[in-house]
């Protein structure tokens, strides 16, 4: 987190140098704020932090901050295989068209370079089913022949 003023003052919280036990300890001891190796700080912010002291929320919040930290890693792993079995489904036409390509043999892989990969805001949102069947109907209007009248 980095807050800066018009001055060029600034305070920064260096998640990755946190450990659990400066978070044990911002709470069992109440040192202030500026003495800790995480919080990085300019000349004068670092005198206003001397009198800063830690409640439970700032404890909370580096708490939250460093576990996600640490999950990074995984969180996005995990996403990148959501996206790989969305696009999996997608490709090859739904679940039960994936099973029966599946049971023949024929499952087509997705590759994240090609041009129908798509991110799984893509995948969730329909507004691009919707433009592409609009783009159609546009294309269906002009080209088709003016009616001859009934009379």
């Amino acid at each position: 987190m980095v807050s800066r003023s018009p001055n060029n003052h600034y305070v920064i919280y260096r998640h990755e140098k946190i450990g659990l036990l400066h978070i044990l300890s911002l709470l069992a001891f109440r040192r202030s704020f500026a003495n800790y190796n995480f919080v990085e700080c300019s000349g004068k912010k670092h005198v206003d932090l001397k009198n800063v002291q830690v409640d439970m929320h700032t404890a909370r919040t580096l708490l939250v901050q460093k576990f996600f930290s640490v999950i990074s890693k995984q969180l996005m792993i995990f996403g990148r295989v959501i996206e790989l079995l969305l696009n999996l489904i997608s490709i090859n036409g739904g679940i039960i068209s994936l099973m029966w390509k599946a049971l023949t043999g024929s499952i087509k892989i997705p590759n994240s370079k090609a041009a129908n990969y798509r991110s799984i805001i893509a995948l969730i949102d329909d507004r691009l089913k919707f433009l592409q069947k609009r783009i159609l109907d546009q294309q269906f209007l002009t080209n088709r022949a003016p009616r001859r009248p009934l009379i």
